[in-house]
C-alpha cells in the first residue's frame, strides 16, 4: 500500500515539474512577444517623427528641442549631433 501511494506521489510531482516547466515557457513566450511589440512600437513611432519632421519645419525644431532636452548620455547626443551636456 506505501508503494502505491508512493508511485502516486512521484508521479504527481513529476506531472507538477512538467506543469511548471510549461509555465515557465508560456511565461517567457508572453515576455519576449511583449518586449518584442514595445520595441516596434519605438521603431514606427521614431519613423513617424522623423518622417513628420522631414516634412514640416516647426516640427523639426520641436525634435530638435526635445531631444536636446531629453537626452542626457554623451553616445546618444552624439548620433543626433548635439553637444554633451555640462554635468551630465
Amino acid at each position: 500500500m506505501a508503494d502505491d501511494a508512493d508511485t502516486r506521489l512521484a508521479k504527481l510531482k513529476q506531472r507538477r515539474a512538467s506543469y511548471d516547466d510549461k509555465i515557465r515557457r508560456l511565461e517567457k513566450a508572453a515576455r519576449e512577444k511583449a518586449r518584442k511589440e514595445d520595441t516596434r512600437r519605438k521603431i514606427l513611432v521614431g519613423a513617424v517623427v522623423l518622417l513628420a519632421a522631414e516634412d514640416d519645419p516647426d516640427k523639426e525644431v520641436w525634435l530638435a528641442r526635445l531631444l536636446d532636452q531629453e537626452l542626457t548620455r554623451v553616445d546618444d547626443r552624439a548620433l543626433f549631433g548635439l553637444a554633451a551636456k555640462e554635468g551630465c
